[in-house]
């Protein structure tokens, strides 16, 4: 990162991402990056949006341990995360503060929100955050217009990893029973399109669990692996896909992604159904 360069211009050069910051880099209260809008959605956005650009220049791997104010007479609010930086031989981890001033939201009257963003919701109770473990959100595509039923498809990325959610009709049968011969037809078929798309794909022995159907591949004959995933909530089934670059901590970060959004699947069927 060069700091001749605003950190605004920075991450609209590199990532396209025209954020409404201005100011300085964050790393201290009294250099703190400056947001312009008054919206306290949009904040968050930019918040998560900065943190998400920095990360994606530096490589690491991060995720949200909070959010405070630094000094609210002044409008700084302290945004504390953790990272983790994978070299050849060892992972870094580091605790980071970034400070924002948000004194636009004050003068506005506006209340502060959490830095938890909710980036797909829908009638069944199922929701889903901006961040998803060590994962966020790269991008949301409605399918509905391209074909009805298909639902929506919610992308995440980190790095050497990549995400997606499928959120879809599943009709009215009993979404309790992950053994349901509809829901095993729905993911043999989803198994049978990706072999299909990816002949390379070399499947691992399946594992048995109670709360959803999983598949691991190998990838070619390289160090990637993928999953297929298939878990249902309220009449929504609830598909996973994942790759990523081998790795024991990578390994991981794609097992706490899948379990988080089984976990999100399942709490949305409890509350619901």
């Amino acid at each position: 990162m060069s700091e001749s360069m605003s950190l605004h211009d920075l991450l609209l050069r590199d990532w396209g991402m025209n954020l409404p910051i201005t100011g300085g880099w964050g790393r201290s209260p009294d250099d703190p990056i400056v947001i312009t809008t008054d919206d306290p959605g949009a904040i968050v956005m930019a918040q998560l949006h900065t943190l998400r650009g920095l990360g994606r220049g530096r490589g690491v791997f991060w995720r949200t341990m909070g959010l405070r104010w630094e000094n609210e007479a002044r409008a700084i609010q302290q945004f504390k995360i953790e990272t983790r930086e994978l070299t050849a031989t060892e992972i870094i981890s580091q605790v980071e503060n970034y400070y924002f001033d948000v004194s636009s939201l004050l003068l506005a009257g506006s209340k502060p929100l959490g830095p938890s963003l909710i980036v797909f919701r829908d009638d069944s109770g199922l929701l889903f955050p901006y961040e998803i473990g060590w994962l966020h959100h790269d991008t949301l595509v409605n399918n509905e217009p391209h074909k009805v039923g298909a639902g929506v498809t919610i992308h995440f990325k980190a790095p050497q990893t990549i995400a997606s959610v499928y959120v879809y009709g599943i009709g009215q049968i009993n979404s309790r029973d992950i053994r349901h011969p509809r829901i095993l037809e729905e993911f043999e078929n989803a198994s049978a399109d990706l072999m299909r798309v990816n002949p390379h794909f070399t499947p691992w022995p399946d594992r048995e669990m109670a709360d959803r159907l999983v598949r691991y591949y190998r990838v070619g004959e390289g160090r990637e692996a993928s999953l297929l995933a298939l878990a249902a909530g309220q009449d929504r089934f609830v598909k996973v896909r994942a790759t990523w670059l081998r790795d024991e901590f990578i390994d991981s970060v794609a097992g706490t992604f899948l379990d988080k959004v089984i976990a999100i699947a399942a709490g949305a069927q409890s509350e619901t159904g």
